[in-house]
Formats: structure tokens, sequence, C-alpha cells
């Protein structure tokens, strides 16, 4: 890159029509890493996100998937939390 260019932008509008949104391995991965970050413990996820309410209370961080493909609609706080990973990671895109 030349040392004139700060940055190379490949897309205009990042979040709009869901750019941002993988739902790959590694997007798995990383939300995984993020909760046991964010929560501390799966006792404080589970509480956090009103698991007792949906009866899908988590013994682990490893039990939680992706929020898609999904037998019925996913918990909100589950969907939320991976939309604030998907924006932390375009904010941390540098």
């Amino acid at each position: 890159m030349p040392p004139h260019v700060a940055a190379w932008q490949t897309v205009t509008e990042y979040g709009c029509h869901d750019t941002i949104l993988s739902y790959s391995d590694a997007a798995r991965v990383a939300l995984r890493g993020w909760r046991a970050q964010r929560y501390g413990t799966i006792a404080a996820l589970n509480d956090a996100w009103g698991n007792m309410f949906w009866s899908m209370e988590y013994d682990s961080f490893d039990q939680i998937g992706l929020p898609n493909l999904t037998v019925s609609d996913p918990n909100p706080s589950h969907v939320m939390a991976f939309r604030r990973l998907s924006s932390d990671q375009v904010v941390a895109f540098k």
C-alpha cells in the first residue's frame, strides 16, 4: 500500500444488509471466547440471558452455538450477544 494511503475500504456501508454477520466456524469460536470474557462464568451468562425462563441453561460455554439454524426463535439475548460481537469485530478492524 502506498505510504499516503491510510486505509482501504472494500465496502461503503459496514453493517448495512447484515454485511458484518458471519455464521462460520471462526465466528462460532470467536463468540465462545467473547462470551467467556464478557460474562466470566457460565452462571453469569445464564443469569444475564434469562436462560431459566427460556428453559435452556448451559453448563459450559462450549455448549452454546451461533444463534442460527435453531428449531425455534433463538433467545433474544443470544442474538444480541452475537450482534455485539460482530460490531466489536468491525470496531477492532483497522
